[in-house]
């Protein structure tokens, strides 16, 4: 009977915390996965969870609801479902694997290096993890390893496309440019006549900075992809060549793709059109895989548009993707003060100054709000060090110290 009356306790537990016990003849984990197959990730994560539910100490549902969560945005929570995947099972070398992702995305890349060495441990030959290694690698900026990386990748698979793209990005991160355009050949020549080879190619060149290269590869590998559209005018924009730029941007389409969105959005905030620079961002914010970068550029058009809750909204959602992102501390603040919230803006350019190091304008900025505050001797001092900051040949800025930190009193 023991047994009986603890699922009665678990049952009645469940019903008094609103939550439905999951039916034992239905499968969540595959309703759930369906559903994340169609694109339906809130009915999904509905179904995942009543999966943990019918199979609390199996990783699965855990997993699938953290990729779910994931293709959402939402990193905290995925990260939390991952955590408690592997919790479950020691074994379970993918959920780590995500793990590493999700820390990468965060901007926490020693732990993103560890998870997946810990992934790698379990499962030593998988490819996708070693690509995963090299590109965590690339951003803590131990190239050297990350080329290890990719050599150990191409010994094992010469014709391994995802170690010779890697491979490229780094030959041209070094600006090793002959050697990485002679792996791009390859890359290129493995699929012949497969215009998305020659796209991502073209995209490689723009990332890494090589925008005359990349000009040069789209005019020889012509395709009506619009990826190579967005890549010719991100190459024009960054040869500093606006106006060509400007006219090879096809019109404003419904549901165009988020990359051109922010493409449009940076044009138009060159140019000082800060409202249509934050309609074209927003736009782009809303595909389901924005990044940090996306909503803080959000953030920054809206605050030239003097849409001061939209910023504050934006650069949030910028700092729960990616906590170490100083300048969306520095936007928010701004947008704080604009707002006449003091207290909030002091908060968040410490943290940015924290995060990105001293910066004269902003202490500066920091000390006025800080003095106004209340803060008197705090803030004369930060205004002081802002202040000595600065270079000689900011006169303006110079003489406004002279002129404000005698005021400011001892």
């Amino acid at each position: 009977m023991k047994p009986i009356a603890a699922c009665c306790v678990v049952l009645c537990a469940l019903a008094f915390a609103g939550i439905p016990a999951a039916a034992d003849n239905v499968n969540w984990l595959q309703r759930g996965n369906e559903a994340a197959n169609q694109g339906k990730l809130q009915e999904a994560i509905a179904d995942f969870t009543q999966a943990t539910l019918q199979l609390p100490l199996q990783p699965e549902p855990w997993y699938d609801r953290a990729l779910a969560y994931s293709r959402l945005g939402m990193n905290a929570e995925a990260l939390a479902d991952a955590r408690h995947a592997v919790s479950l099972q020691a074994f379970f070398d993918e959920g780590y694997a995500l793990i590493a992702r999700l820390d990468k995305d965060l901007g926490k890349l020693d732990d993103a290096l560890s998870n997946i060495d810990r992934a790698l441990a379990l499962k030593p030959r998988d490819e996708t993890y070693h690509v995963q290694r090299a590109e965590i690698l690339l951003l803590l900026g131990r190239l050297p390893e990350a080329s290890s990386e990719y050599a150990d990748l191409l010994r094992r698979d010469p014709n391994s496309l995802k170690a010779l793209h890697g491979r490229a990005e780094i030959l041209l991160a070094q600006h090793n440019d002959r050697e990485a355009l002679q792996v791009l050949q390859k890359y290129a020549a493995l699929s012949p006549g497969d215009s998305d080879v020659n796209v991502v190619t073209a995209g490689l060149l723009v990332q890494t900075g090589r925008p005359q290269d990349a000009l040069t590869w789209i005019a020889a590998h012509p395709t009506a992809d619009p990826r190579m559209t967005d890549f010719r005018v991100k190459a024009l924009m960054l040869l500093g060549k606006t106006k060509d730029a400007n006219a090879a941007l096809p019109p404003v389409a419904p549901n165009e793709p988020a990359y051109r969105a922010s493409l449009r959005g940076q044009l138009a905030f060159d140019a000082g059109r800060c409202r249509e620079a934050e309609d074209s961002y927003r736009a782009a914010a809303a595909a389901p895989d924005a990044t940090a970068l996306t909503w803080r550029n959000v953030a920054a058009a809206s605050a030239c548009a003097h849409d001061y809750d939209t910023a504050v909204t934006a650069a949030t959602r910028a700092i729960n993707l990616k906590p170490t992102d100083a300048l969306a501390y520095r936007y928010r603040a701004s947008a704080y003060r604009a707002q006449g919230n003091r207290s909030a803006a002091i908060a968040d350019a410490a943290e940015a100054l924290r995060l990105g190091g001293p910066d004269a304008d902003l202490l500066m900025l920091l000390g006025v709000d800080e003095y106004l505050s209340g803060l008197r001797e705090r803030g004369r001092d930060d205004y002081a060090k802002g202040c000595a900051l600065l270079d000689a040949s900011q006169t303006e800025k110079r003489r406004l110290c002279a002129a404000q930190l005698p005021k400011m009193g001892p």
